[in-house]
């Protein structure tokens, strides 16, 4: 071409080749999303929508069991808790409608405050665990007074659990027995309006 530069030449050969990675890439990836929905399909032919549905809770509940288990064992193991699915029936599949949360030997109503507290820490730190097992391990955590309204007995066991995560946590809490459980403490005072950290 006239008046092109090698450079110039150099430079749209290396564009024209990562257009061709990128177009092999987005075939790749276009070729596993229509499997999957091939699966799907597939499913749905035998199962039903509804039937698909079900099976999909099902395997996500089990591993949500299989969590909640776990941390109970350290965090609270005088209570179970499981989460079951309702199924209804519906024009003959039987389907997932509703999610209980079945906690024994004493219902959640009846548990003290702080047992209560247990309990909705427990679920939530075992979605999160479910939850990154699917998406991804998120490295760094924010726990903001998530200690609010346990015990002592209650924080050793959520840090006990904090531990076993073998991850960054960046814990902000009012309750003094948190400092005890934290390699690096911060301690943040406010005074006439001004909040500062003190050595």
């Amino acid at each position: 071409e006239a008046g092109s530069s090698g450079s110039d030449l150099a430079y749209m050969e290396g564009v024209l080749q990562k257009l061709g990675e990128r177009r092999e890439e987005a075939e790749e990836a276009c070729g596993a999303a229509q499997k999957r929905l091939m699966l799907l399909l597939d499913a749905e032919a035998h199962l039903g929508a509804e039937g698909v549905r079900s099976f999909a809770v099902d395997r996500s509940l089990s591993s949500l069991n299989d969590a909640i288990i776990r941390l109970g064992q350290e965090f609270c193991p005088e209570i179970c808790i499981r989460v079951i699915p309702e199924k209804a029936a519906k024009d003959g599949v039987k389907s997932v409608q509703r999610i209980d949360i079945e906690v024994s030997p004493t219902p959640y109503l009846g548990l003290s405050t702080g047992e209560r507290r247990r309990v909705d820490l427990l679920l939530q730190l075992s979605i999160r665990e479910c939850l990154e097992r699917s998406r991804g391990s998120i490295s760094l955590r924010v726990a903001d007074e998530c200690d609010d309204g346990l015990d002592a007995s209650g924080v050793e066991g959520l840090f006990r659990i904090f531990d076993a995560m073998d991850k960054r946590i960046f814990f902000i809490s009012h309750n003094p027995v948190a400092k005890n459980f934290c390699t690096d403490v911060l301690t943040v005072v406010k005074r006439g309006g001004i909040s500062r950290i003190e050595d």
